[in-house]
Parts: structure tokens; C-alpha cells; sequence
């Protein structure tokens, strides 16, 4: 959608572009600065949205924690611990029932609380492109009025 929206400006800045506009530079600085927030937002709504799919942090660290290792169900733990697979295979093995109900629960801790932080990415990033959205709407609604009066 964002790279839709930028499109959009490009070619809303290319159409006032070869038109005459009713106002002259006052409507053209307007609709410049529209078209300016238009895509600082849409720019803003995408790095939320890319902070939601990766994290710079370990989850230990983001979340400042350090619940125990979580083997077989964190990919992270499990890697650090048992490199090898002859290894992994033994250990998995070995694990007892209080140890997988254990490393399924860290897990599930992780999960939750992931999700809680990516989903605070996702909601700026859908508030900020619907800013971007309404920012192009007026500039293309101004636009197409006013290159109809000129």
C-alpha cells in the first residue's frame, strides 16, 4: 500500500506538473506540502512495519529477562546449547516431562509477548499510513478541483 501511495504522488506531481492551477504558488506550496507528508508518512508507516518483522535485540534482551533456556521449542536456546545434531538428538531424548512442559512455557511467554511488541509496530505503522492516505486524498481532491477551474 505504501508503495502504491508514493506512486500515487509521483504521478499526482506529474499531472500538476503540465497544468495550470488556480492559485498559482500558494495552491502549488499546499499541495506540495500534502504531497511531502504524504510520502515522509508512508516512509514512516514502512520502517514501523519492517520494526515489526525484525528486531535489532535478542528477545533476553528486549524483554529483560532471563527465564531458562527453553530447548527443542526456542531455535535460539536450542542451537547455543546443542550444536550437533547427534547431540540434539540425545538431549531431546533425554528431556523429562517437567522439562518439556517447562521449555513449552518459556516459549509461550515468548510468543505472548512478542506479539504484543511487534503489534505495537503494526498499529503506528497502519496510523501512519492512514495520515499518509488522507494527505494524498486532499492533495489529489485539491489538485483535480483546482486544475479543473484554471
Amino acid at each position: 500500500m505504501d508503495a502504491v501511495l508514493i506512486a500515487g504522488v509521483s504521478f499526482l506531481f506529474s499531472w500538476i506538473a503540465r497544468r495550470s492551477i488556480f492559485g498559482g504558488k500558494v495552491t502549488l506550496i499546499v499541495l506540495g506540502c500534502a504531497m511531502l507528508l504524504a510520502v515522509v508518512f508512508a516512509l514512516l508507516s514502512v520502517r514501523q512495519a519492517s520494526r515489526a518483522l525484525i528486531s535489532s535485540k535478542s528477545w533476553r534482551k528486549l524483554f529483560n529477562v532471563e527465564p531458562p533456556p527453553s530447548l527443542v521449542y526456542q531455535h535460539s536456546d536450542t542451537i547455543k546449547a546443542v550444536p550437533a545434531y547427534a547431540d540434539f538428538s540425545a538431549t531431546l531424548r533425554r528431556q523429562s516431562l517437567n522439562s518439556e512442559i517447562e521449555a513449552a512455557t518459556v516459549n509461550l511467554w515468548l510468543v505472548l509477548h512478542t506479539h504484543a511488541y511487534r503489534y505495537r509496530f503494526l498499529r503506528r505503522a497502519t496510523n501512519e499510513l492512514q495520515v499518509a492516505i488522507l494527505a494524498f486524498a486532499g492533495a489529489a481532491t485539491l489538485a483535480v478541483t483546482l486544475g479543473l477551474i484554471a
